[in-house]
């Protein structure tokens, strides 16, 4: 039975076969979540690749000061036959990058398995966040990355790393 389509060989990542609905990066407060990288700058978080510490980062922050965080649980609490709450994560900004240039093989591959294609006109959250109000997300209609209120909803892809 699949569970995911592998993205990145080399990095050893798959995405999920499904997405969430639009979900909102945190729904109660404006927060800046010590411990979690800052990116201001685009360049620079293209660079980053650490959506499983950045997804842990948030869950904990969230729980130790109940601070709602849906596209992290979200990913965080995903389970498929043979993994566990806890295996997969909200990528990154720079994985979201790796799934967009992948696009056509993996919805060719998700085709194939049954799971729901990527989106060529949504936003989809990563773990990379910019400030106490913004987050990173990633264009597939512009192919390209945009800071945005944390407040926003749109949609969210788990992966894992296997």
């Amino acid at each position: 039975t699949p569970i995911g389509v592998v993205f990145d060989v080399n990095r050893k990542l798959a995405i999920a076969l499904e997405q969430s609905s639009s979900l909102q990066w945190a729904s109660s407060r404006n927060y800046d979540i010590p411990g979690l990288t800052n990116y201001s700058d685009k360049t620079a978080v293209q660079g980053d690749y650490n959506g499983k510490s950045n997804t842990s980062i948030i869950i904990a922050h969230g729980d130790s000061n109940g601070y709602e965080t849906p596209v992290a649980d979200y990913c965080y609490n995903y389970v498929t036959a043979g993994t566990n709450k806890g295996d997969w994560y909200l990528p990154a900004l720079g994985e979201l990058q790796l799934i967009y240039n992948n696009r056509i093989t993996l919805n060719n591959s998700l085709s194939k398995v049954g799971g729901t294609k990527l989106p060529s006109y949504d936003y989809l959250w990563s773990s990379s966040e910019i400030d106490r109000y913004s987050a990173w997300e990633f264009s597939f209609l512009y192919a390209s990355w945009y800071g945005t209120s944390k407040f926003n909803d749109h949609i969210v892809r788990a992966v894992l790393a296997y």
